[in-house]
């Protein structure tokens, strides 16, 4: 019978105190539903301290102060959109630096561009200003034919004359022509016989002798070049037949001896004027703005003593053109 007291007694006292306890808990508002969720291990370092700090930061009234943790979370946030911002500004200004820069670019470049598009401009306006001036200068060659050898070929390459054939060659020599030798005219190769019988022409210019200044008999010379100009005649009556002095070389080459020299051009140019002159053909000497005082070729016409520089052959057919005016 005592031991069942003391058991009852010992219980009571138990259960006074949890109630106790549990009056204490609910007096001071407090809450402690941590779940097990909470601590467990799958749960986030950040979740937890958010359920803890949810429990401390309760206000005497045990309500959680959500409204100061939004505004402190706010600020904190603003602060960061600020920060956000002015780095967003920072990009910003890089992209506008950086457009500004491609612009200034853009413009630098378009000016670099536009400088050399007036350039090349001014450079194909005075290339057509030329090209006009030169087809009317030469309209004198208008359906005219060059016979020639290498000074006659670079005639044809660099003087700018379009309106007129050319039958020359290098080495090209006054027997090989009136022997029928093939040369190359208009991308087909025939003799001066087959291009004379081919169309009809206003003059005919023929320059040769340079490659025949050592033959042994100067009559050969003479002979094989009467021969041409009746080939000549006899194709194209109406054409104005035109013998042309031989152009010297100059003093340097002609001091080195041999038979390439300007006492042996000027004994050749004196025979093809008389010759000219008998046979009724016109003769033209075009040497006037290519020598010197002492009647040589000028030494910054050529490379060579004896070839004209391109710009030399404009010159010597800007000659050729006002001495043929009046024919």
């Amino acid at each position: 019978m005592m031991k069942k007291f003391v058991f009852l007694a010992a219980v009571l006292l138990i259960a006074l105190s949890l109630v106790s306890c549990v009056r204490s808990s609910v007096k001071a508002g407090g809450s402690t539903d941590i779940s097990m969720k909470d601590l467990s291990f799958g749960a986030s370092a950040d979740a937890v301290s958010d359920r803890i700090g949810y429990v401390k930061d309760t206000d005497k009234n045990g309500k959680t102060p959500v409204t100061e943790n939004k505004n402190e979370n706010d600020l904190r946030q603003s602060g960061d959109d600020t920060v956000k911002s002015e780095n967003d500004s920072g990009i910003g200004a890089d992209k506008i630096q950086k457009t500004e820069n491609n612009d200034v670019n853009t413009e630098a470049n378009a000016g670099a561009y536009e400088l050399k598009a007036a350039g090349d401009a001014a450079a194909d306006r005075s290339e057509n200003t030329n090209e006009v001036h030169n087809s009317e200068q030469y309209k004198v060659f208008d359906g005219a034919l060059f016979i020639g050898d290498s000074r006659t070929e670079g005639l044809s390459l660099y003087s700018g004359i379009k309106n007129a054939d050319f039958f020359c060659a290098k080495s090209l020599s006054i027997d090989k022509v009136t022997d029928g030798n093939k040369v190359t005219v208009g991308g087909s190769k025939m003799s001066v016989y087959e291009l004379l019988d081919s169309k009809q022409y206003s003059k005919v210019y023929i320059s040769l002798g340079l490659n025949e200044l050592g033959w042994t008999h100067i009559e050969k010379y003479i002979d094989e070049y009467k021969t041409l100009i009746e080939a000549v005649h006899g194709s194209q009556p109406d054409a104005v037949i035109v013998v042309q002095a031989l152009l010297p070389v100059t003093k340097e080459k002609s001091d080195k001896g041999g038979t390439v020299n300007n006492a042996q051009i000027y004994w050749y140019n004196t025979n093809l004027a008389q010759m000219a002159s008998d046979m009724g053909v016109t003769y033209i000497n075009a040497d006037e703005p290519l020598i010197d005082a002492e009647g040589a070729l000028l030494s910054d016409s050529t490379t060579d003593g004896v070839h004209l520089k391109s710009e030399y052959c404009k010159i010597w057919a800007a000659e050729l053109a006002e001495l043929s005016a009046d024919l």
